[in-house]
């Protein structure tokens, strides 16, 4: 799969059949629309999320094949989609956080929140330093989402696993054995 904006590529996965995870509902939409559309957005908004959102920067220069910028853009977790001013002020901020990245397919993505989370993490598909095909899991135990991406936790474990070679891993957490391929 290439991955193209965060919003693009968790589309992509929302329609995956994904047996072991999932992705919680997300709306996103472009600067210019917004612009154009500003109220029939905030509409949908509050139609679409009944609890808690985050208003996420899904900027083109976040992730791509020759950097990360993971964490660099403005977002917010714990909005509540039925205050449309405080919604659109943060759809602005992140907006403005893209200052000298813009482009057109630049995007904001509304995800609705998770509960009860256990763990959270990311998961990279190559080694950031060297590029060496590795997946590289980088994940904390407890209700905090942004404890990893935020550097907030000194809690945080590691997994890194070469992709070169299918081999079973154990997976602590759900107990169960998964098979992983390049």
């Amino acid at each position: 799969m290439i991955f193209s904006s965060k919003a693009r590529t968790l589309e992509k996965f929302s329609k995956k059949n994904l047996k072991f995870s999932s992705v919680p509902k997300i709306f996103f939409f472009s600067e210019e629309n917004f612009a154009k559309n500003t109220d029939q957005i905030l509409k949908k908004i509050s139609e679409q999320f009944k609890n808690l959102v985050a208003v996420r920067s899904s900027c083109v220069s976040e992730d791509n094949s020759n950097n990360s910028m993971a964490g660099y853009f403005y977002s917010i977790l714990n909005i509540d989609p039925n205050q449309p001013n405080k919604i659109k002020s943060e759809i602005i901020n992140v907006i403005n956080s893209y200052q000298s990245h813009k482009n057109k397919k630049n995007l904001v993505l509304i995800q609705q929140m998770v509960k009860n989370v256990a763990y959270s993490g990311v998961i990279m598909t190559c080694d950031k330093t060297s590029n060496s095909p590795y997946y590289i899991i980088d994940y904390t135990k407890g209700s905090d989402t942004t404890a990893v991406t935020a550097g907030s936790s000194s809690n945080n474990i590691t997994f890194n696993y070469f992709s070169n070679s299918p081999v079973k891993v154990k997976n602590k957490l759900e107990k169960k054995n998964y098979q992983f391929y390049r």
